[in-house]
C-alpha cells in the first residue's frame, strides 16, 4: 500500500482535537439514505437517538411508506444503509464512538442489533456496502483513522482492518462492484484520496485522486464493471467528476459545473452501469441534477427542488429510475423525489415523521 505522505504536524494536532471533541456528524453527511432494490425503495433516518428505516414497495403510490424504528442503544451519527437481494444493513455511531450495526431479511419485521467494533473506534458517520456474502462498513476512529470492518453473513465475528497510516477528514463514501471494494475520503490539506481492495487481497491500496487544496466537500464514489468515479465541491465552489478506468493509474477529472456555482452541501453520485448521475445544492438552496452517459457525451442538468430542503441530500440510482431523499426545511419531514428514465419531470412527497 503505497504510503499517504504527511503533511504539517500542527495539522494533525487539530485534527485529532476535533475527532475526540466532536460528538455529533457533521453536516456534511447524507442525513436521509436512499437505495432501490429488492422490491421496495427503502431509506433510514435518525430522529433524536433512534434509527428509523422506512420503505417504499414496487407499485405501491410514491407517498405510502411504512417503517420501523430499529432495536438496540442509542445512536449519535446518522444511518448509513446498503442492500442485497436478501436483506437490509445499517451502520451508525453507538454509545462511546462504539459502531452499531443492524440487519434485517427482507419480509421480516424483526430486526437484529449487533456491536460490530467497540468504544472508541468510531467518530461520525460510517459507510457501508453489502453484497450475498458479506457486508463491509468503514469508520474514521478517534484518532482520526481510517478502518474497515468486515462480516461474512451468518458469522458474529467482525474482522477490522486499517485503511489507511494517516489521518482522514469528515466521512468516508463507499461502493463495490464484482469483487473489489472501493473508498473516496478526503486527505490532509484537502487532498482526497482513493482506496481499494480486490477479495482475497492481504491489504488496502492506495491512490492520490484529487491534490491537496482541490477539495472542499467530502467525496461520493461510484463503480461499475469499467470504471470508478467521484464527484466533490472544488475549492471554488464548483462541481468536479472524476473517472478511473480499472487498470489505469489515470484519473479523468471533468468540471460539471464552474466555480461558485454550488452551496454548501456535499454532491451526491450515482451509477446504474451505463449512466452517471449527480445531484448537487446551488448557493440559494436549489437541487440540480445532473446525468450523463457513462464515458461519453455532455452533462444534462435539471432542476429538482426549490430552496426547500436543509442538509445534503441522499441520493440513488436504478435501471428505471433515479431516487433523492432530504429533510425538509419547514416542517418535521423527509422528502422523497423520484425521476422515471426519460421523465422530464420528478414526482414527490412528503414522508412525515411525527
Amino acid at each position: 500500500m503505497r504510503r499517504i505522505p504527511r503533511y504539517a504536524a500542527a495539522l494533525w494536532s487539530v485534527l485529532v482535537l476535533t475527532v475526540v471533541l466532536g460528538s455529533s456528524p457533521a453536516l456534511a453527511v447524507p442525513p436521509v439514505p436512499v437505495t432501490k432494490g429488492s422490491g421496495a425503495t427503502a431509506l433510514a433516518f435518525r430522529d433524536g437517538t433512534g434509527i428509523w428505516f422506512a420503505y417504499n414497495l414496487d407499485g405501491d403510490p410514491v407517498g405510502v411508506w411504512s417503517r420501523q424504528q430499529l432495536p438496540g442503544p442509542n445512536a449519535y451519527s446518522d444511518p448509513a444503509l446498503a442492500r442485497d437481494a436478501a436483506g437490509t444493513g445499517i451502520a451508525v455511531q453507538g454509545p462511546s464512538n462504539s459502531l452499531s450495526f443492524y440487519w434485517n431479511l427482507h419480509g421480516n419485521p424483526a430486526w437484529t442489533y449487533q456491536q460490530a467494533a467497540g468504544p472508541g473506534t468510531v467518530v461520525g458517520t460510517p459507510a457501508i456496502v453489502r453484497d450475498g456474502t458479506k457486508t463491509v462498513i468503514t469508520a474514521v476512529d478517534i484518532q482520526g483513522l481510517l478502518y474497515s470492518y468486515t462480516n461474512t453473513h451468518g458469522n458474529p465475528t467482525w474482522v477490522p482492518q486499517l485503511v489507511a497510516a494517516e489521518p482522514v477528514f469528515g466521512s468516508p463514501s463507499m461502493a463495490r462492484h464484482g469483487t473489489t471494494t472501493v473508498i473516496a475520503a478526503r486527505g490532509e490539506a484537502n487532498s482526497m484520496y482513493y482506496f481499494w481492495k480486490a477479495d482475497g487481497a492481504s491489504n488496502w491500496s492506495s491512490y492520490l485522486a484529487a491534490q491537496p487544496g482541490s477539495v472542499l466537500s467530502d467525496p461520493s464514489i461510484a463503480r461499475d464493471a469499467t470504471a470508478t468515479s467521484i464527484v466533490f465541491r472544488n475549492w471554488n465552489n464548483g462541481l468536479t467528476y472524476l473517472r478511473n478506468v480499472h487498470g489505469s493509474s489515470t484519473w479523468t477529472p471533468t468540471s460539471v459545473s464552474p466555480g461558485g456555482t454550488l452551496g454548501g452541501a456535499d454532491p451526491q453520485l450515482a451509477n446504474d452501469g451505463t449512466t452517471s448521475s449527480i445531484v448537487a445544492q446551488a448557493p440559494n438552496g436549489e437541487i440540480h441534477f445532473w446525468w450523463k452517459p457513462n464515458a461519453s457525451g455532455t452533462w444534462t442538468k435539471s432542476l429538482v427542488e426549490w430552496a426547500n430542503i436543509v442538509g445534503n441530500p441522499s441520493f440513488s440510482r436504478d435501471a428505471t429510475a433515479s431516487h433523492i431523499a432530504a429533510r425538509m426545511r419547514y416542517n418535521d419531514a423527509i422528502k422523497y423525489y423520484r425521476n422515471v428514465h426519460g421523465q422530464p419531470s420528478w414526482t414527490q412527497a412528503p414522508i412525515y415523521l411525527s
